[in-house]
């Protein structure tokens, strides 16, 4: 009896370690959540609110409003980290766009789309991933603009998984206390 006590809590323990290993990055003592991912990223020939508004709408597949653009951005590095900035959105945000100005580097697109992930109130991007070249710093953004629309509660895998373990092993124990 002890013993099954014993697996049985092991296995929500487990279970429960599994679901909640997001990683999230500080700047000083405030969370501002994962990388965000880059959704797609191009060079446009209408850099104007409408021309990235249309580019944006033929990704996501439906109409988006811009909530806010942003010339002025404060980005912070995050803690411990070399790449990876943080800067403080406007409001609650899915998707942003971060224009860089690409003068020098070739290859380089001046428009990536982000997908906020984590915490929706912070943009968080890694310059490694968007060009390694030797010239290439946090002081080529343009702006930042976000778009509003669209937020929808999705649930996180490790949710769902800990979900599904924990009905196969109501299923596992109760197939078992028939046999008895």
């Amino acid at each position: 009896m002890k013993t099954q006590y014993a697996a049985k809590l092991a296995a929500l323990i487990t279970a429960l370690v599994l679901s909640t290993s997001s990683w999230a990055y500080m700047v000083g003592t405030t969370d501002v959540g994962g990388v965000d991912s880059i959704f797609a990223h191009n060079t446009l020939a209408d850099s104007s609110a409408a021309g990235e508004e249309a580019w944006v709408e033929s990704l996501l597949g439906y109409d988006v409003t811009i909530s806010y653009k942003n010339d002025a951005t404060s980005w912070s590095l995050v803690n411990g980290e070399t790449s990876i900035y943080a800067s403080g959105l406007s409001t609650p945000t899915d998707y942003y766009i971060v224009k860089f100005g690409n003068g020098g580097i070739s290859g380089l697109d001046s428009h990536y789309l982000y997908q906020n992930l984590d915490e929706l109130m912070y943009a968080v991007i890694d310059l490694d991933l968007v060009s390694t070249a030797h010239n290439f710093d946090i002081g080529r953004v343009s702006h930042v603009t976000e778009f509003g629309g669209g937020t929808t509660d999705v649930p996180e895998p490790g949710t769902l998984m800990l979900l599904g373990l924990g009905l196969l092993g109501m299923l596992g124990a109760s197939v078992r206390s028939k046999k008895s």
